[in-house]
């Protein structure tokens, strides 16, 4: 199923990128969510609109604006692991042979915080504990700076902008470095003629260790999984390797260093226009927007580290990625006002052409210790291989809006777009998508006069159908991709120059269509010191794009198709109140409240669906803890029900069933105290006529089959979402204190579930204390072979990840205007911001929000945490 990421307007120009806008430069941030009020942006917009405008010149003298802020970010929780004396104890329980094999007197050696005697044992109450979570995570600096002049006359407004933003990332050999460019000019000619140019440019460049790119290399997990009595380094300086297991990552920042990876990205947004005004009411205006982005990536591991490291001597990739777009806006406006009767139309063609292209080469074996100059490929000694991808994409539209306003007391608006895709082939690059809306405004009523209470009471409803064309180009034709070098073979021989068949084209897909329809009211008391809005939606998508797989005989691994129906509905309630208000004292408060579900209606035959109803998504590693199922939400939590803890030898004998044709047991032979008892869902067992078995006595009997008895053990979207926002002000001196969060939300903590598995060699987590037949017995037995797979995703490690968040909370003071402009100073203002400094939650992991969507949504497996962020800053103006 394709992204849900809506599509970001910013000033006008379609495309353009939110992390290039300096924030600092935004006046305005709307957010439009329903069909009517987005179709006019046509199948861009299928999934929402976000229109940022920013700052503009104002007429009058210049003024200088100055902003600066400067902290630190730190990580805001750990997880507790074994600290390696317990570790060490842990080892020796299960497998105490192996360890007194890989423990050599070389490795001992480095296992002591001293250099003591030794007499060829393990001392474990000497033994190291280094914090792996420490040794990655640091406190980080960062910084910002903006600059902006604005000004103008009757004729000419301007406003220059520039800003610098640099982060160092809570994970070692992480940062973010941006630079932004902004100008912003309207100048009228005249009367009628009037134009304008937003033109911004921004350079972004970011390095580190990836996080979630591949769950073997999350640097996160590894903190959790290096044995904590292992140290940084040996005796010699060198990286301690692991002596479990060789290939294992040791997570420090030495050897977070040599992955050595850069991302440089050039971004340059351009909107330019002519208004010209004529008649009595019209005006024409043509428009350009376009965006260019040149991103350019160094990647090297080198082979101290396993993820294409040490088993390839080192990898490297150098990729360049240009992205073009631009936009050519044809509009002709009309509006008109006769009394109280407000006309207006909007009517327009709009053509719209992008290409993105990609080359990237690769290769593997470097020279020994070889961690710099990494993005000259040449020097590898294998491997070496490039690859070109250009993709084109076309859209051409036609655009009409009419709207009728009564005395702001009745409201029409009615649109139409036609949209024609280059994504589809003949006879399906059309759509065509009508939306209207209408609202009345009861408080303007005579009826309503004598409610001098009530200021506004508007009722509204919306209706509109919208389109998506969001999908790699040309599937609707086989293609072919060439390639300087394709390796084959167990010894990578090379063949110079080929071409071979990508996709198996689909010419029958077509536009995947959504109708979506509101019901809702806004209300203002009380000369507007409490305001509310409440909308209650529905929205039905059918003709989903998504992608199938094929038989291998085919040569081919999926096809685009079009199928299905996925159901949304919820609600959303805003209530603002102003309770104080005079000259000192001001204090409002803002609450918003939301509620949403989906749910698969309808999954295509062409899925292939499997036994039991379910497809698999999700991580292979994880055996796939989504599944889509119908009637369920999207991408459902899928896994088993995990009971107790078996404990009492008189039920694990009962486990044990003697049949005619023999010995059954429950769950596996292998089972035994300490194990996990999984319930069974598929009932009795029956045999092809559906008659149930009865054992030796004449009884029915179950079974837990792993193959038979997974069920949706969880949901990962939240059942509510909400924000209060406080803000108070005495004379100069603001506060704000903004909460946020969700509640009744599950998550499958898959890095408890590997924290808790006994995976050889690798620390676990603290809970593991309470392992059978110790402490409370609340954890399964130690066992490495995990016979009963305890450690498989079940309801055990399904956990609530609501959450209560202090998510901002600012304190700034504003110096008395008087005295400011003695000195020449307009406007000064110093504040202290903390963002995310407490959060309440009963997750048990890094954080509530880190889910790494990679594994699986709802899926935590060591996924980036929010961190904790204290800033000290100041705007000053002249």
């Amino acid at each position: 199923m394709q992204t849900t990421t809506p599509l970001v307007i910013i000033d006008g120009i379609p495309g353009a990128r939110i992390e290039d806008v300096n924030f600092n430069d935004i006046v305005s941030f709307n957010i439009l969510k329903d069909a009517a009020s987005a179709a006019i942006y046509g199948s861009a917009g299928a999934n929402g609109v976000i229109l940022i405008e920013t700052k503009k010149g104002k007429t009058g003298k210049p003024t200088f604006d100055v902003g600066y802020y400067t902290g630190w970010q730190t990580i805001s929780n750990e997880v507790d692991v074994l600290s390696g004396p317990e570790l060490y104890s842990l080892f020796k329980e299960y497998n105490e042979p192996k360890l007194n094999e890989y423990f050599s007197d070389h490795y001992m050696s480095h296992l002591y915080n001293d250099e003591l005697g030794r007499s060829g044992t393990i001392d474990t109450t000497n033994l190291i504990t280094t914090n792996w979570q420490d040794e990655i995570f640091t406190t980080a600096p960062i910084q910002d700076i903006n600059l902006s002049l604005a000004g103008g006359n009757e004729a000419t407004l301007y406003r220059i902008s520039g800003g610098y933003h640099k982060q160092e990332g809570i994970l070692r050999s992480t940062y973010f470095e941006r630079f932004t460019v902004r100008a912003n000019i309207e100048h009228k000619f005249n009367k009628n003629l009037s134009a304008r140019s937003n033109v911004s440019f921004s350079r972004r460049q970011k390095s580190g260790l990836g996080t979630d790119d591949n769950v073997y290399g999350n640097l996160m997990l590894k903190a959790l999984q290096t044995p904590s009595f292992l140290p940084v380094y040996d005796t010699a300086g060198h990286y301690f390797v692991n002596p479990f297991n060789p290939t294992v990552d040791i997570p420090n920042a030495t050897v977070a260093n040599n992955y050595t990876g850069r991302d440089y990205e050039n971004g340059i947004n351009i909107m330019a226009g002519l208004r010209y005004q004529f008649l009595d009411g019209f005006s024409y205006e043509v428009n350009f927007a376009g965006t260019q982005y040149l991103k350019k990536s160094w990647n090297y591991t080198s082979n101290y580290i396993t993820d294409g490291g040490r088993v390839n001597g080192g990898s490297g990739s150098a990729e360049a990625k240009f992205e073009n777009q631009y936009e050519i806006q044809s509009l002709l406006n009309y509006n008109k006002s006769l009394d109280s009767h407000n006309f207006s139309f909007l009517g327009g063609y709009i053509m719209q052409r992008r290409v993105e292209e990609q080359n990237r080469a690769e290769a593997n074996n470097y020279p020994a210790y070889y961690n710099d100059s990494y993005y000259d490929i040449a020097i590898a000694s294998t491997g070496i291989q490039g690859k070109s991808k250009p993709v084109p994409k076309a859209k051409n539209s036609w655009l009409s809006r009419v709207g009728y306003n009564y005395n702001s007391k009745y409201i029409f608006q009615f649109n139409l777009r036609a949209d024609g895709s280059s994504q589809f082939g003949a006879g399906n690059k059309w759509g065509y998508f009508p939306a209207g809306s209408v609202a009345w405004n009861l408080a303007k009523e005579n009826f309503m006069s004598s409610l001098n209470a009530i200021n506004t009471l508007k009722l509204r409803a919306t209706l509109g159908k919208t389109g998506n064309d969001n999908i790699d180009g040309f599937k609707w034709v086989q293609t072919y991709v060439a390639s300087s070098v394709y390796l084959y073979g167990l010894y990578n021989e090379a063949v110079a120059g080929y071409a071979q068949s990508e996709t198996f084209g689909n010419p029958y897909i077509m536009w995947e269509t959504s109708v979506e329809g509101t019901l809702g009211f806004d209300i203002s008391l009380f000369e507007d010191r409490i305001t509310s809005a409440f909308d209650v939606y529905r929205k039905n998508t059918t003709g989903l794009l998504y992608e199938i797989d094929l038989s291998p005989q085919t040569g081919f691994d999926n096809t685009t198709v079009n199928g299905g129906l996925v159901e949304v509905k919820g609600w959303e309630f805003e209530l603002t109140t102003h309770n104080v208000s005079n000259v000192n004292w001001q204090w409002t408060t803002g609450l918003t409240l939301s509620h949403n579900e989906n749910v698969v209606a309808k999954i295509p035959d062409e899925m292939n669906i499997p036994k039991g109803g379910a497809i698999p998504r999700g991580h292979s590693t994880l055996e796939y803890p989504n599944a889509i199922i119908e009637g369920q939400p999207i991408d459902v939590l899928y896994g088993y029900v995990a009971g107790h803890i078996i404990t009492d030898p008189a039920e694990l004998e009962s486990m044990t069933i003697t049949t005619p044709d023999g010995v059954e047991y429950y769950q596996f032979r292998e089972t035994t105290l300490g194990d996990i008892y999984f319930a069974d869902i598929n009932g009795y067992e029956v045999d092809k006529d559906g008659n149930p078995l009865l054992d030796v006595n004449g009884n029915p009997y179950k079974l837990f089959r792993p193959e038979d008895d997974k069920t949706v053990i969880g949901n990962p979207y939240p059942k509510y979402i909400f924000g209060i926002n406080n803000t108070l002000r005495y004379r100069n001196l603001d506060l704000s204190i903004f909460l946020q969060g969700v509640y009744d939300i599950d998550m499958l903590n898959a890095t408890r579930m590997d924290g808790e598995s006994y995976t050889p060699w690798f620390n676990q987590l603290s809970t593991i204390k309470n392992r059978y037949p110790y402490g409370d017995q609340s954890v399964p037995r130690a066992d490495y072979e995990q016979q009963n797979k305890n450690n498989r995703v079940s309801t055990r490690y399904i956990e609530d990840a609501s959450y209560l968040r202090v998510k901002n909370v600012t304190l700034a003071y504003s110096f008395p205007v008087d005295l400011l402009n003695r000195i020449y100073i307009s406007k000064l203002r110093v504040y202290v911001t903390g963002t995310n400094l407490f959060t309440y939650t009963k997750y048990k992991g890094f954080d509530p929000e880190s889910a790494n969507n990679k594994d699986g949504i709802g899926v935590n497996w060591g996924g980036y945490p929010n961190y904790r962020t204290i800033t000290v800053g100041a705007n000053l103006s002249f």
